[in-house]
């Protein structure tokens, strides 16, 4: 055999043609396109199981507050900054209040105690990507509320209070029953996808207006 034709036949049993190349390139680039999005749709259900708890757990310490020190604690909802074109008009973030002295229920028709309201505790930003949704179909808690709030940099949100014995101080939404109080929770950019309805993958907090216990649901 000559060197010429060894030669020869050595890259024709060895090589890779062009079009061979393409595909083995289209393949891992579909690959790493399935493991972006699965990696993606994974931090997306993360951060809404992470919000969902935010919630659940600003809840739990305003209820354990209001039982423990027999006194009226009040939680806040505050809506997205105008900074934050995408979420204005949901609510991102959590506060819990006491009622240390003279204040007024939800329904401005008992006097709690005499002066203001004080924090207790920082306030609980969700994440990025989430919301508190506003719409009345989906957290009917939200839509019977009338105490308004306003921080100082213009930022809007509304008020709850849990009671002494424990109870939530909010007009019955026949929503989910006669005593339930629902809000929900997902991803703002699948909330607009889906027509500003609640996308496949979202949490809801159910509040019992009697006792004011709360489960969390997950489709």
């Amino acid at each position: 055999m000559s060197l010429t034709r060894y030669h020869r036949d050595r890259r024709g049993s060895s090589g890779m043609t062009l079009l061979e190349l393409l595909v083995v390139i289209g393949i891992s680039m579909m690959m790493m396109a399935l493991v972006a999005s699965s990696f993606q749709s994974l931090g997306r259900t993360t951060e809404i199981t992470n919000s969902i708890q935010y919630v659940a757990n600003t809840l739990n310490v305003a209820r354990q507050i209001a039982v423990s020190r027999n006194e009226y604690t009040q939680v806040r909802l505050y809506g997205a900054q105008e900074s934050d074109i995408l979420r204005v008009g949901q609510f991102t973030a959590m506060a819990v209040f006491r009622a240390d002295s003279p204040y007024y229920t939800n329904d401005y028709t008992q006097l709690i105690s005499d002066g203001r309201m004080r924090p207790e505790g920082q306030i609980v930003r969700l994440p990025q990507s989430c919301i508190i949704v506003s719409n009345s179909t989906y957290s009917p808690l939200i839509q019977s509320l009338t105490n308004q709030i306003t921080l100082a940099d213009g930022t809007r949100g509304v008020a709850f209070y849990f009671k002494p014995d424990g109870s939530l101080d909010v007009p019955a939404t026949n929503s989910s029953g006669p005593t339930v109080n629902v809000l929900s929770v997902c991803a703002m950019q699948a909330y607009i996808g889906a027509g500003n309805k609640l996308p496949a993958n979202y949490g809801i907090v159910n509040i019992d207006r009697i006792n004011g216990r709360f489960q969390i649901v997950r489709p």
